[in-house]
């Protein structure tokens, strides 16, 4: 029987494979909201959930390690010419193969969940998946020098904390090395192939060091592997500082597809979407015609594709979702959302570089907002009372004297109102007595 069969078999992947394969399903089953609108955003959350399996992984090939370690296998393999990759290929390859199963359970639950079109980030998900073999290297790294009773649980804990923390750091460098990237993928945006090819360098480095570090005994070979690791390091910063540090980039409109409704509104939808194209078409058409008072323009829905800014969300439908609420989806963002000279740019962009985060200041108008946004659900939902609408507490009454108004009055009230609240002179117009 070959030494390897033999770390195979008396590795702790062999019990510990059922508990975390049941763990990863019905986390991802639990989860399956997140995987079934579009296969870019079931990449990107794919991604950041290799939290668990990571650690957990890790901390089975740190266990195998130093388990390895007590019953002399660091003796035999002094005298073995390249220690330290053999020692990482026995006590890594059960867990990596636990890492390959819990990645392909993940795969089939999105798949069962899927109902978007699209296709899988395979070069995101790529990097992903090398996560795990540098997880893998760091277990066995650890087990390798740590005690055997700290070695499992501290690499995993340490692994837990980096990945969980490190993901939503303020710090653009901390977010790049972590890899788990909790903002990626929207179906308007595609992976920045060279901040990719860093995050997979940068991981190709951890690996190679986790090995010298197996090497130690031998301080030539160690250097040398050393060596080969830095120059891959500084081969991630080069990747990292010409994408600037950014996951993503916006996909371009013209990739789209677009259609004309009946009543002349051009409406556009990604590839992935294009399913929900026909309902979206008669569901703008109805929003034109019961809301003339937001002048709703007739490429209004083509902005569905930029998700920026004042642009209408027009995305994958969930089941079940009735047309009323598809209408508020239209209606309420073109009274919700500041004017343009109103808005600031803040400081600090996100994370992945495809807008920047917006704040906005105070203007005379936006005290209007509160009350059209229940002049509009009030529209869609008459038997819905005023808590139902939900306004802001000290707004309620100015809600339902609004509401109680003859049409026609409240009607002239709403054309004033809304010029008010997209520009930033003109006050809100005074309430109906």
């Amino acid at each position: 029987m070959s030494v390897l069969w033999i770390a195979v078999r008396r590795s702790a992947a062999v019990w510990a494979a059922l508990p975390v394969l049941v763990f990863t399903w019905v986390v991802a089953r639990d989860r399956q909201g997140l995987w079934s609108g579009d296969w870019s955003m079931a990449s990107g959350h794919l991604s950041a959930a290799v939290l668990w399996p990571v650690a957990l992984v890790a901390a089975v090939a740190a266990w195998d390690a130093s388990r390895m370690r007590r019953v002399g296998a660091d003796v035999l393999e002094r005298s073995y010419p390249r220690s330290g990759l053999a020692y990482l290929l026995l006590a890594g390859l059960p867990a990596l193969v636990l890492a390959l199963l819990c990645s392909a359970v993940m795969l089939l639950a999105v798949s069962i969940s899927m109902r978007g079109g699209g296709h899988p980030l395979w070069t995101y998900l790529a990097v992903a998946g090398t996560a795990f073999v540098a997880g893998v290297a760091a277990g066995v790294a650890g087990g390798y020098v740590l005690p055997r009773f700290l070695a499992a649980p501290a690499v995993g804990i340490v692994l837990w904390l980096v990945m969980a923390y490190g993901s939503i750091s303020d710090n653009k460098y901390v977010r790049a090395l972590v890899i788990r990237d909790v903002r990626c993928c929207d179906v308007s945006q595609k992976p920045l192939l060279v901040t990719l090819a860093g995050q997979w360098l940068w991981l190709v480095a951890v690996i190679i060091a986790c090995a010298a570090v197996l090497c130690w005994r031998r301080p030539r070979l160690a250097g040398r592997i050393g060596l080969l690791a830095l120059v891959a390091l500084l081969g991630s910063g080069k990747f990292f500082s010409e994408g600037h540090f950014q996951f993503t980039t916006m996909r371009q409109p013209d990739q789209g597809i677009c259609r004309q409704s009946p009543d002349g509104a051009r409406v556009c939808m990604w590839p992935a979407h294009s399913a929900d194209l026909d309902r979206w078409v008669r569901v703008v058409d109805d929003y034109r015609q019961r809301f003339p008072e937001l002048n709703p323009a007739d490429s209004y829905a083509e902005k569905g594709l930029d998700w920026s800014g004042g642009s209408a969300r027009i995305s994958a439908i969930d089941p079940g979702t009735p047309d009323t609420e598809l209408l508020e989806q239209l209606a309420v963002p073109t009274v919700s959302r500041p004017p343009e000279c109103a808005r600031r740019p803040s400081s600090n962009a996100t994370a992945s570089g495809d807008h920047q985060a917006l704040s906005y200041r105070r203007y005379p108008g936006m005290r209007a907002r509160a009350l059209l946004q229940a002049w509009i659900l009030h529209r869609l939902n008459p038997e819905l009372n005023t808590e139902q609408l939900n306004p802001p507490p000290n707004r309620t009454s100015e809600v339902e004297q609004l509401l109680s108004a003859p049409q026609d009055v409240r009607q002239a009230w709403v054309r004033e109102a809304i010029p008010a609240n997209n520009d930033c002179t003109t006050p809100m117009p005074e309430l109906p007595a």
